[in-house]
């Protein structure tokens, strides 16, 4: 698998169609589809998208930078293109060794762009160098977006806080503790819910 520092190496190989910018609602959706994943999905997920990427270089060169000519538009497109003896966007995902992904999962990579396939690649290794699959079990509520009032609260904690470094420590300990339960609620309130709806 890439790490952050390959990445140039690989989008020097890329022509700029194949770089287009992600936009903010892809990355919302692929944030939204993938907050629950472990460590092996997406470590898969990378993998996966870093061989699509590669396969693009090669296509690239063989067409002659002129790759429109095979109206691909998106990932699942592209594959099946690859994979001709592949009768479905899926099977040609474990192809290229997405295999523990959700049928959800496998469905928001499919319809994604492949001009911007690169920096989708980008964003995954960018999220298992951050560790983002240690919070795969907390609930998708719990990890909205900071607005840039808490983002300042938090960077100003350094300069307010008065206490040692076990204070520290324990008021982060219950902070988790107040996660955990939320998370046990919010489950709880969820399969309620859906006990009742049944």
């Amino acid at each position: 698998m890439c790490t952050l520092n390959d990445l140039q190496g690989i989008g020097e190989q890329l022509t700029e169609p194949f770089k287009a910018p992600i936009t903010e609602e892809i990355v919302r959706q692929l944030e939204y589809e993938f907050h629950s994943a472990n460590h092996t999905i997406m470590s898969e997920v990378a993998v996966g998208l870093q061989t699509v990427t590669g396969h693009l270089i090669k296509t690239i060169d063989e067409f002659e930078n002129d790759i429109n000519v095979l109206k691909i538009k998106s990932i699942a497109q592209f594959l099946l293109f690859l994979f001709k003896n592949k009768d479905n966007y899926i099977t040609a995902f474990n192809e290229i060794g997405i295999q523990n992904a959700q049928p959800s999962h496998l469905s928001c990579l499919a319809d994604i762009s492949i001009s911007v396939t690169f920096n989708c690649l980008k964003l995954f290794v960018k999220w298992l160098d951050e560790e983002r699959y240690n919070f795969c079990s907390l609930p998708f509520p719990l990890k909205v977006h900071m607005t840039p009032q808490d983002e300042a609260s938090i960077l100003n904690i350094h300069q307010s806080w008065k206490g040692n470094i076990v204070d520290l420590m324990e008021c982060l300990h219950q902070l988790m503790e107040v996660l955990k339960h939320s998370e046990s609620d919010i489950t709880k309130k969820v399969k309620e819910f859906a006990d009742v709806s049944a």
